[in-house]
């Protein structure tokens, strides 16, 4: 369904100081919606057909119409460039164009990702700026800038960009699943057409199968408790870590935990929550060092178990915790989690439960965590050889 359109003169009713009005085409959009363009030609009253909705009585009518005309010309040839591709003139759209036409500048592909992920209101602050790191690399590539460059070769280029720039795989699965965003974004809203989309013809790889998760030993997680750092956030921060490896409660979770999330099953301690992350849903039991840790920070006028720290504030303290413990593997949120499945899988846990622990959606991404139980069956087997 095509948009209406139609001229107007004087829409406010208002004359300005040189006693002329501006004349504007009326966009009628598909959504009931309308936008009002303006033609930056201003006249007098007496110089407005309104009946045939066009100048007269002017010396330069002749031209000023054609002027009008032509704009809207230009506008219903965008309307049907979208309309062939099966997608609708929208007001944004309609501003995005005149904006281009108006700067003489052609509205590229990376201008496209940088205003969808600065209008896009649905997501947290770390996605909006995970967002604009995948834009970010989009540009360094230097080969996806303008619509014409959206193809497959481009695409494997992308990827081979950023295995050259040492990423893991599964930071390359995310930097596709931005880039693949925005392209079926634009697709949405009629900037690429739908059977263009080099996306359908590439597989993204999340994960490196043949990659163990890191993770910590029993000693060391001994040697962390050990540790005594001199400053509030430093003692909350080693609290967090060990309070994840005993509980496998990954970090949004953790900071989001609430008094509703305590509960009792057959008289023992659990905490059962929704994941943030794929909203599955998960149940643990809460072991002796955790009950200990939620008792510490206990606080009636607080509406979370735990105070709050930012990522970056907990990351760094966790820097030092680990030169403080003399440990080597960098410390973070997930190998805290990796860690609590070593110690369930080596103490005999079935990964089909250690699945509902961890709130996966999915079996395959409990399955790495297997390669965690063979690597320590093989050291051990190491050890009798010696």
């Amino acid at each position: 369904m095509k948009a209406r359109y139609s001229y107007i003169y004087n829409r406010k009713n208002k004359l300005n100081k040189q006693g002329t009005a501006l004349i504007q085409i009326c966009v009628y959009f598909k959504s009931r919606q309308r936008a009002y363009i303006s033609t930056g030609i201003y006249i007098r009253p007496e110089e407005w057909n309104d009946k045939d909705k066009c100048i007269c009585k002017n010396p330069n009518s002749i031209k000023m119409n054609h002027q009008i005309r032509s704009l809207r010309n230009r506008i219903e040839d965008k309307e049907m460039e979208l309309l062939d591709r099966g997608a609708c003139l929208s007001p944004q759209i309609l501003e995005e164009f005149l904006l281009i036409k108006q700067s003489g500048n052609r509205y590229d592909f990376i201008q496209f990702c940088e205003n969808y992920n600065k209008k896009d209101n649905s997501v947290t602050v770390g996605t909006y700026k995970a967002r604009n790191t995948g834009i970010a690399n989009i540009k360094k590539h230097n080969k996806m800038r303008v619509w014409a460059d959206i193809n497959l070769k481009n695409i494997v280029g992308f990827d081979n960009y950023l295995h050259k720039q040492g990423y893991k795989i599964a930071t390359i699965g995310k930097q596709h699943s931005y880039l693949k965003l925005f392209i079926n974004a634009a697709i949405k809203e009629g900037y690429l057409n739908p059977h263009e989309n080099p996306y359908m013809h590439f597989k993204i790889c999340k994960k490196d199968h043949s990659e163990v998760p890191r993770y910590i030993k029993p000693e060391e997680i001994e040697k962390i408790k050990a540790v005594a750092l001199p400053y509030e956030t430093g003692e909350l921060s080693k609290d967090l870590f060990l309070f994840s490896c005993y509980t496998g409660i990954a970090y949004s979770d953790v900071m989001t935990l609430t008094q509703e999330n305590l509960l009792e099953i057959n008289n023992r301690p659990v905490i059962k929550k929704k994941r943030q992350k794929t909203k599955e849903e998960f149940i643990v039991p809460i072991l002796l060092l955790p009950q200990h840790i939620l008792k510490k920070y206990k606080d009636n006028e607080r509406e979370t178990l735990f105070p709050s720290i930012s990522n970056q504030k907990y990351n760094k303290n966790l820097k030092r915790i680990a030169d403080a413990a003399g440990i080597k593997e960098k410390l973070t949120t997930h190998v805290a989690r990796h860690t609590f499945a070593s110690i369930f899988l080596n103490s005999g846990g079935r990964i089909e439960t250690l699945q509902r622990i961890l709130g996966h959606a999915d079996i395959n991404s409990t399955q790495v965590y297997a390669k965690i139980f063979d690597e320590t069956v093989l050291n051990e087997m190491d050890l009798i050889e010696k």
